[in-house]
């Protein structure tokens, strides 16, 4: 889990993802602050640069105005249209 202090920061989530055999070719990462999966058919994914099938992204992230966790969720695409399983991340706001 990761802690902020200050409302509305922005942080930065890097992502890096491998994909030995048809490479990471976009991602998409999404928000909830009740911990629920969001719904994975109104992801929004972006290109990303991976080459020998090895990519990384920085997604910037701000907090809200309220003590509260919120779980962000990634997942990756290959190029073959292969989607992972999400990985959470918690981020959690202390004021």
């Amino acid at each position: 889990m990761v802690w902020s202090k200050t409302a509305g920061e922005t942080l930065t989530l890097n992502v890096a993802a491998l994909d030995i055999v048809s490479a990471a070719a976009e991602i998409a990462v999404a928000s909830s602050s009740s911990g629920e999966l969001p719904d994975p058919a109104g992801l929004t994914f972006d290109v990303v640069h991976a080459p020998n099938g090895q990519s990384q992204i920085a997604v910037p992230f701000s907090m809200g105005g309220d003590d509260e966790v919120t779980h962000l969720w990634a997942w990756i695409k290959d190029r073959a249209g292969n989607v992972s399983e999400p990985a959470r991340l918690l981020l959690g706001l202390d004021t």
